[in-house]
């Protein structure tokens, strides 16, 4: 939405989730992408009331965001995935959770307050993609942001003085 030469600025209302790319999931790269997940989820959001059918509704709250980490494989053997993935999710603090996650050669997992689910490795892939669309789905309507904090940064948005007829 917002192009600029340092790359493309996304305003954070419109970030659903986030994740982790890498060869091969370690504990210290699912470490890693849960402190970044975290500065994600830190980000302040906005959301104002929605206009529909002519009639204002209270603004929706921000849904919050998810996060994973996804990698071809894992270090961790066939057999010996579940224990070590559990255990490297379970160390992480609540608010640095990884929701979703990915080893195509091993499985994959999704983690919810009740507990985590790991997947078959000749399942990984389909029970991703259906468990992170479900979660998508589960989010629900999206909020209307409040672009105009965003224009508050701008130097246009705060011109004292507003040209009067004949300027």
């Amino acid at each position: 939405m917002f192009p600029h030469s340092s790359g493309l600025h996304i305003p954070a209302e419109s970030v659903y989730a986030i994740f982790e790319v890498k060869q091969t999931i370690t504990r210290q790269w699912i470490r890693e992408a849960s402190e970044k997940a975290a500065s994600v989820r830190r980000m302040s959001r906005t959301s104002v009331p929605i206009i529909a059918g002519g009639k204002t509704r209270k603004p929706i709250p921000p849904a919050p965001i998810l996060a994973g980490i996804l990698g071809s494989t894992s270090i961790w053997t066939p057999r010996t995935f579940k224990q070590n993935l559990a255990s490297a999710l379970e160390d992480l603090p609540t608010p640095d959770r990884l929701d979703l996650g990915c080893a195509l050669e091993h499985g994959s997992f999704e983690q919810t307050n009740k507990g985590i689910k790991v997947s078959t490795q000749d399942e990984s892939l389909i029970f991703f993609m259906l468990r992170l669309l479900d979660r998508l789905r589960k989010l629900g309507t999206a909020p209307a942001a409040d672009l105009m904090k965003y224009g508050q940064t701008l130097n246009s948005f705060n011109q004292e003085t507003p040209l009067k007829k004949g300027d």
